[in-house]
Formats: structure tokens, sequence, C-alpha cells
């Protein structure tokens, strides 16, 4: 009796064990690799969806650098014109001088060398107030190099004259047709100023 129940018990078991060896082979294996391919496929798509933001982050630093660079040649056109434009320059010399609170005494548009508009100014003003001329010059939106200048103390009025020979860079452009870059030359004006005024509204004659 117990003989039979033993033998029962291991047919039993061993029924289990194949039960359960074939839920594993039919159906538990391949449950687990469905759970593998949907993580592969889930890496995949994480993959790609992390590229895409890659892609999108580069295109938004492309059109970052493309409206940087934009702007840039835009303040270089601003800054560095294709032309001489000697108003201006005298405009800017003007609002330098206003700011700066001194006087412009006499200003002229000397003969211009290729891509360099030579202007020469004296000014009136104390010695601070010639030093903020001289930097707002050195800081203005053209550049604008001094090339050479003379000062002398007015003892009268208590004050410096003082002359700049200035230099305006501008794009020169080859005429065409001409195998070389000649000089051009501007038009030579003299002004004069009203004693007393400043900037613009001081600025009088052939300009």
């Amino acid at each position: 009796m117990n003989k039979v129940k033993s033998q029962t018990i291991l047919i039993i078991s061993a029924a289990a064990l194949i039960v359960a060896f074939i839920l594993i082979i039919g159906v538990i294996v391949p449950k687990v690799n469905q759970l593998k391919q949907k993580n592969m496929a889930i890496a995949a798509k994480q993959q790609e969806l992390d590229l895409g933001k890659k892609k999108v982050e580069a295109l938004r630093a492309a059109e970052l650098a493309i409206k940087t660079a934009k702007n840039d040649l835009d303040k270089l056109g601003v800054s560095i014109p294709y032309k001489e434009k000697s108003e201006e320059a005298l405009a800017q010399l003007a609002a330098i001088a206003t700011d700066s609170k001194t006087i412009i005494k006499t200003v002229s548009i000397g003969s211009s060398e290729t891509g360099q508009l030579n202007v020469s100014i004296t000014i009136e003003g104390n010695y601070n107030d010639t030093l903020k001329f001289i930097s707002d010059v050195e800081k203005n939106i053209r550049p604008t190099q001094i090339r050479d200048y003379s000062m002398s103390w007015v003892e009268d009025q208590q004050s410096l004259n003082s002359t700049f020979n200035l230099i305006f860079p501008y794009v020169y452009e080859q005429p065409q047709g001409s195998s070389q870059l000649t000089p051009t030359t501007a038009a030579t004006a003299t002004s004069s100023v009203v004693p007393g005024q400043t900037g613009t509204a001081g600025i009088q004659g052939g300009l």
C-alpha cells in the first residue's frame, strides 16, 4: 500500500515537472523573449528619440548661429559702410562732441585713400572733456583711427584747442573692368562752427 502511494506521488511529481517544463518552454520562454524584444524596441525608440532631440538642438544651434551671423553682418554693414559716407562721419563726430561737451571749431574732409576717409577736426574744451572726446572717438561704432593730433593751451579761454587727423574706413569696391585698385578722391570741404556752439548745431558751411 505504501509502495503504491510512493509510486503515485512520484508519478504526480514527474507529471508536474513535465507540465512545468512544458509551461516554461511553451509559455514562459516565449513571454520572456517577447519582453526582451519589447525592451529592445523601447531602447531603439529611446535612441531614436535622443537622436531626434540632438538633431533638434543642432537645428536650433544652427538657426541661432545663422541669426548671429546675420546680425554680425548687419552690424558690420552699419559700422563699416560700402561708401565713404562723409556725412555719416561728420554726424558721428558732432554727436561725440555734444556728448563730450567739447566745441567743434573747424572740420574738413581731405582727399581719400583707398578704403579710408580722412577727416581733420579741431575742437575746444577743457582737459577732461577733450579726453572724453578722444575716448568716444576710439569707441565709435564706425571704427575710427586717430592718425595724429596736436594740442595747444588757450590762456585767455582757459581751454585746450586740439586738432585731430582721423581715418574713417569704408569698404572699397573695385570698379568693373579695372585690373587694380585705384585711390578714390573725395571733394574737399571745410566747415566752420560758430564759437560757443557744440555738436551738429555748430557746423556750418559747405558740407
